[in-house]
């Protein structure tokens, strides 16, 4: 049967809300040079094509991915020449942009931004973070070794995160375990609330000391939100925490069932999932600081991309006083604030004035780059955006894109 196109799930004309009033400019006209071909994207995806998808996720989690990758295909979506004139490169996304799904077509696209290393996160991925475990464990192995396949021409600047299901420690352990033997450098997790046992359990011990011996960081994004995952080809979407169906309409969602697992604030489901995508995340993070995994861990290091970032400093300083209400005061004893300082890594969203929170809060060393390539979301001007915040500080510029991310991209 013919697949309907569907506009609803096309990325290319999508375009961030600060961009309508925006023209897309080359970049390093208001940026040090020397930064250019240094630069460190913490945050790109990989697209793949809808067997590829398919076949990754196996047919119970794949069917509705499957549908909306050949939607997208079908429609062209986001088709454009590749053109390098310094700016286009930024404007240029979607599914079907030019370094989407090609590996050396990505390295095309990271010369023209001026970017050295990337990590790549599977678009289309999330349901085997939620899924159940008997499906969700291989199709994560499938995809790890799809990514280690489709990044060995160029290893060192492409980083894919391996996917890591965080629903049994013994099988996120060996899971881990392959992916790093795989060659990859860097892995995704999700700890949802609801699973047990928590990350404070002496059973995921294994887990972090393999990835701090190895020096691999752990990322955190936003498939780790509270959310709606796409059932396309139709008018619903899913929330994946509870199974509920909910209709959508093109100002937002329209279900009662849904509605009352919002607030009343929250007119639509984008603005709720931006509202809480750091929840997660936070609790994660508290329980990880609290439990002193950080401390007996040393080396483990956190990304959290995609999730905000304007909640970082208020969340160190409740974690402080958490750790006096706690633990009591101790003489001598370092504030959990500086601790997690050195382990967390973070990339705020497009437009975030999170220049004004590093240095409210002195997060010099917490913040790093991303361009969410080919995602419409990270805009057409995020260094420039980064420019004008830090008017111009050249270290403080060094710092966000390029050094505080060695963190995340091991030798």
């Amino acid at each position: 049967m013919p697949i309907t196109v569907d506009p609803s799930v096309a990325t290319s004309k999508r375009q961030h809300l600060l961009d309508r009033e925006r023209s897309c400019e080359d970049p390093w006209a208001s940026l040090p040079g020397e930064l250019r071909g240094r630069l460190r994207d913490c945050d790109s995806h990989l697209i793949l094509n809808p067997e590829e998808t398919y076949r990754i996720l196996g047919s119970e989690l794949g069917e509705p991915m499957l549908r909306k990758r050949s939607m997208q295909y079908a429609a062209l979506d986001g088709v454009a020449p590749f053109t390098k004139d310094g700016k286009s490169v930024w404007k240029a996304k979607g599914t079907m942009a030019h370094g989407a799904r090609d590996v050396l077509e990505r390295l095309d696209i990271l010369d023209e931004m001026g970017v050295h290393q990337q990590v790549l996160f599977g678009s289309g991925m999330a349901s085997v973070f939620w899924g159940p475990a008997d499906l969700a464990y291989p199709a994560a192995r499938r995809f790890n070794e799809f990514a280690a396949q489709w990044a060995s021409p160029a290893s060192v600047r492409l980083r894919p995160a391996a996917i890591v299901n965080c629903q049994d420690p013994k099988r996120a352990l060996q899971e881990a375990e392959y992916a790093l033997r795989l060659g990859l450098k860097a892995v995704q997790l999700a700890f949802y609330p609801d699973f047990r046992p928590g990350p404070d359990h002496e059973s995921w011990d294994g887990l972090w000391a393999l990835l701090s011996n190895a020096g691999v960081p752990a990322l955190l994004h936003w498939d780790m939100r509270w959310s709606l995952i796409e059932r396309a080809g139709e008018a619903s979407k899913v929330h994946v925490r509870t199974g509920i169906a909910v209709g959508e309409r093109q100002d937002g969602v329209s279900s009662r069932a849904l509605e009352s697992l919002l607030p009343a604030s929250a007119s639509t489901n984008e603005a709720f999932a931006v509202m809480t995508a750091h929840h997660t995340p936070e609790q994660f993070l508290s329980t990880l600081a609290l439990s002193g995994v950080f401390e007996r861990h040393p080396r483990l290091r956190i990304g959290v991309f995609e999730c905000t970032s304007f909640w970082i400093g208020p969340w160190l300083e409740r974690l402080d006083a958490l750790q006096a209400a706690l633990r009591g005061a101790r003489e001598g004893s370092e504030l959990l604030s500086s601790v997690v300082k050195r382990a967390l890594r973070v990339t705020p969203l497009y437009g975030e004035p999170f220049i004004q929170q590093m240095r409210l809060h002195e997060l010099q060393d917490v913040f790093v780059f991303a361009s969410d390539f080919p995602h419409p979301e990270g805009g057409i001007q995020p260094l420039q955006e980064l420019s004008q915040q830090s008017g111009g500080e050249v270290e403080l510029l060094e710092k966000v894109l390029v050094l505080n991310a060695d963190a995340v991209f091991p030798a």
